[in-house]
């Protein structure tokens, strides 16, 4: 699923590749809605629902086969319904939660509800931890600011500038950030 997210994000045009993987991601979903996982679950990007919805709704949106486009539509509406239901655990699921149901065309009060819970999770420094028992760090806090950014969540003008400030002043000599793993 995240490869085919790389593919999207480089505008990379369908082939017979792509609609294979998307043929079996589509097979692959739950029928609550969701994709749990296709492979190691590996925190912070890939232990949770969450990202696996929300990149497999992205890959779908992006590379179903338009000859299976309504079939398509209804997965990607039931994995958005399964996305604004459940509720996240950590910062990472909040980040997908928020560009998963933006990347399934949902618009309005829903982007507004989980904006706000991403927005509710950015720290006193600026920045965002992966979960409530961390620090603020850079990784969550670059995808927090990313999925405030895709989704256009309302309110989100002052805490972007915090998160930014946060990410600068925690930068090493090197350019680099560092992140401590779990």
């Amino acid at each position: 699923t995240q490869s085919l997210f790389g593919l999207s994000v480089e505008r990379a045009e369908p082939d017979r590749v792509t609609d294979a993987v998307a043929h079996n991601i589509a097979a692959q979903q739950h029928v609550d809605g969701a994709w749990y996982r296709f492979s190691i679950l590996r925190p912070p990007t890939a232990d949770s629902g969450f990202s696996t919805t929300a990149f497999a709704l992205r890959a779908l949106r992006d590379y179903g086969s338009p000859a299976r486009k309504a079939e398509m539509d209804e997965r990607i509406a039931k994995a958005a319904q399964w996305l604004m239901k459940n509720e996240p655990s950590t910062t990472e699921d909040s980040v997908m939660q928020l560009l998963g149901v933006k990347w399934a065309g949902v618009s309005g009060a829903p982007i507004d509800r989980v904006g706000k819970r991403l927005l509710g999770l950015q720290r006193q420094d600026g920045g965002w931890a992966q979960t409530p028992y961390l620090k603020s760090d850079a990784y969550a806090t670059a995808t927090a600011l990313y999925a405030l950014k895709e989704s256009g969540a309302p309110g989100a003008e002052g805490a972007y500038k915090k998160g930014v400030a946060y990410l600068l002043s925690t930068q090493a000599e090197d350019g680099s950030w560092y992140v401590a793993s779990r």
